[in-house]
């Protein structure tokens, strides 16, 4: 499975910021709900993560109703986002889910 590519910027006080955009999927037999999955470099604590969810000229509106970060899944932070429709019906067009995590880094690596 590939994931979306990050960047990386060294910010103040040892924190690292990495930063990725993605096209978001339906997941099995769930037409209002879209989810994807990011996997950055590892950090020594838990994040700050920030998430936006952009949709194409005709898209439904999304919220997000799932973040989820965990560490060292295949040696990687894992970032799992999922968002559903506001009105709970079938989403229509093209979501792109755009993360931001600022943390301090378990090792510096390139993308």
């Amino acid at each position: 499975m590939s994931f979306p590519p990050y960047t990386y910027d060294p910010v103040a006080f040892g924190n690292v910021s990495y930063c990725s955009t993605g096209t978001m999927s339906m997941p099995t037999g769930s037409f209002h709900v879209r989810s994807i999955e990011f996997r950055i470099p590892r950090f020594t604590a838990v994040p700050s993560v920030c998430v936006r969810i952009i949709g194409d000229k005709d898209a439904s509106l999304l919220k997000v109703y799932a973040l989820k970060i965990n560490d060292n899944v295949g040696g990687m932070t894992q970032i799992a986002v999922e968002a559903q429709t506001l009105d709970g019906k079938p989403a229509a067009g093209t979501h792109f889910c755009n993360i931001m995590a600022v943390g301090p880094p378990a090792v510096i690596a390139s993308a």
